[in-house]
């Protein structure tokens, strides 16, 4: 498991850094696009889950992460578990 340090809900010097943010943007849109491309739903994807590790945005907390295994108009429109 690799160490990531602070988390983006934790980050406040990206107010003033236009590069930084698309920087962001683009690592957590390629991490969910090699997801999905693998079926995997991350479902919980929150500013908490999305940490550094000193260039890298990388998406953490995959405990609620759901596979389809099965890619039916019925479990795209209902990903969820029963208690979401």
């Amino acid at each position: 498991i690799e160490y990531c340090g602070k988390n983006l809900k934790e980050t406040s010097d990206l107010t003033n850094s236009e590069e930084k943010i698309f920087k962001i943007i683009f690592d957590v849109s390629e991490g969910l696009k090699h997801a999905h491309a693998r079926n995997i739903l991350h479902r919980n994807l929150t500013s908490a889950n999305i940490m550094f590790n000193g260039r890298e945005a990388k998406i953490s907390n995959w405990y609620c992460a759901r596979y389809l295994n099965n890619r039916t108009n019925k479990d795209l429109q209902k990903p969820y578990t029963k208690y979401l």
